[in-house]
């Protein structure tokens, strides 16, 4: 289309395999047209397609023109790429130990994949956001575009089943955006402690999740896989209602759906729930402001305690919703003649849309902590000289004879 406009030509088909060459006029009609226009309730106003082809031309020569001149202006060179690398002053690296050298990379190495894990948490957090706000303002300011049955669902597949619509499609996309990123980025065994009870010093001085206990590797990397891909089911594949099945078959979808959207939920949660009481002791020791709730990892911080009041909220937001669902559910299942009504099912609506904000706020909570962690920490080079004397203080005390340490 773009070249038959740029040689002031049309196109159109004339029976099923002969194509017709019109000449276009100066406003961009055809001399097949009535009026300079096929469609009289979209005038063109005088719009010609071939002098803005031109000057989108000489738009891009000019810039590319302009970049090179700006180019050799600056540098005085005539060539743009392939220029040779600089090469390191190496005798201001003399310094440097292979331990130093080889610590120093790894040290590196995990404050960039935490820094990756962190970004993408939050991201998906905000993703999640913006996958409830308009299903949200949808079902509490304008009811009459929510579906017909939604007093007896009251969740948010059921007001965002319809991609056709402005919130179905920002769930969809939104949705399976967040589990993505949560799933790229690991969370899990880059940004969470290890286990207290499982971390045995001689086997994980550093306290690393890499250098954790088989079992628990396995279930951390469970945690993060297991619910991100059944949000991406949820998200992908509708929850129909009855009057919009246009196939008997179409009841597998809805079946999928309401499969793992709560499974997955419930996981996410539980394991949330597990890193907080088993991993790091933190229900326990929750008012305990002057005592360590573990051995290896001290008191608690604000961070932790603010995860565990938001994991808090998400049971609760679940525990609305589960108790909504299970009442009506008992029309559907059990036949049973129900008192509904609009404002029930936007309490069991706006239960799962809190529990699910805050299973992703946990992570991204986390993350938070990390980062202040990293800011804290110094220079890579700083946190690599530090582990190293602390390695030597230790093996110096090891090689001593019993009765001089």
């Amino acid at each position: 289309i773009w070249v038959a406009r740029l040689h002031a030509v049309s196109f159109r088909m004339k029976g099923p395999n002969k194509l017709e060459v019109l000449p276009l006029r100066e406003d961009g009609s055809t001399e097949d047209d009535e009026g300079g226009n096929s469609d009289d309730t979209v005038p063109r106003a005088n719009f010609s397609g071939k002098r803005f082809c031109y000057a989108l031309w000489v738009a891009v020569v000019v810039s590319a023109v302009l970049a090179y001149c700006l180019l050799y202006a600056s540098s005085g060179k005539a060539t743009m790429f392939f220029e040779p690398r600089p090469k390191l002053d190496q005798t201001q690296r003399q310094f440097l130990t292979e331990p130093q050298v080889a610590l120093s990379s790894l040290i590196a190495l995990q404050r960039a994949t935490q820094l990756q894990s962190c970004l993408f948490v939050m991201i998906a957090l905000g993703s999640v956001i913006l996958s409830t706000t308009t299903s949200a303002a949808v079902a509490t300011l304008d009811p009459k575009k929510v579906p017909d049955d939604f007093e007896s669902k009251g969740t948010l597949s059921n007001v965002s089943q319809d991609v056709g619509t402005p919130h179905g499609r920002m769930f969809t996309v939104s949705l399976f955006t967040a589990s993505l990123l949560s799933l790229i980025s690991m969370y899990t065994t880059t940004l969470y402690r290890p286990w207290s009870p499982a971390l045995v010093v001689e086997e994980n001085p550093f306290a690393q999740v890499a250098f954790a206990p088989r079992w628990e590797r396995r279930w951390r990397l469970a945690w993060v896989i297991i619910p991100n891909v059944g949000f991406m089911f949820t998200a992908a594949i509708p929850s129909m209602s009855s009057d919009k099945m246009h196939d008997a078959w179409e009841v597998v979808l809805t079946a999928t759906h309401n499969l793992f959207a709560p499974l997955s939920m419930a996981f996410a949660v539980v394991m949330e729930t597990v890193q907080l009481a088993y991993g790091e002791n933190a229900f326990h020791a929750f008012w305990n402001s002057n005592h360590s709730a573990t051995d290896s990892y001290g008191p608690l911080s604000n961070s932790q305690r603010l995860r565990v009041i938001v994991c808090l909220y998400a049971w609760v937001s679940a525990v609305v919703f589960l108790g909504i669902q299970t009442y009506l559910g008992m029309e559907t299942v059990l036949g049973m003649k129900i008192r509904k009504s609009y404002r029930l099912a936007l309490i069991s609506f706006y239960g799962e849309v809190l529990g699910m904000i805050f299973a992703f706020t946990l992570p991204a909570l986390q993350a938070a902590e990390v980062l202040y962690w990293d800011r804290e920490s110094g220079s890579i080079m700083h946190e690599a000289n530090s582990l190293l004397s602390y390695l030597d203080v230790n093996s110096a005390k090891a090689l001593r004879p019993a009765g001089e340490l």
